[in-house]
């Protein structure tokens, strides 16, 4: 489901009710990530990559990586 621009009441509605989101780096990780909604970012940031890992989310600036990760998570 894609996030609306600007309608955020129904985006926190939509990752409340998400099994994981994946995202490039940005607003709706963070809102995520405090969610605790299982996040998979794509991220050429080091420091992002490294937050958002450390956090126990996956994020990569490897696109392949991230495809593998999403089809990780659908399958659980």
């Amino acid at each position: 489901v894609r996030l609306e621009d600007l309608n955020f009441a129904r985006n926190v509605q939509l990752l409340a009710e998400s099994k994981f989101i994946v995202a490039s780096e940005g607003m709706w990780t963070h809102l995520s990530r405090a969610m605790n909604i299982p996040t998979i970012a794509y991220s050429t940031v080091k420091e992002w990559n490294d937050e958002i890992n450390g956090q126990g989310h996956f994020c990569s600036p490897n696109i392949e990586l991230v495809f593998f990760e999403v089809m990780r998570q659908a399958e659980l």
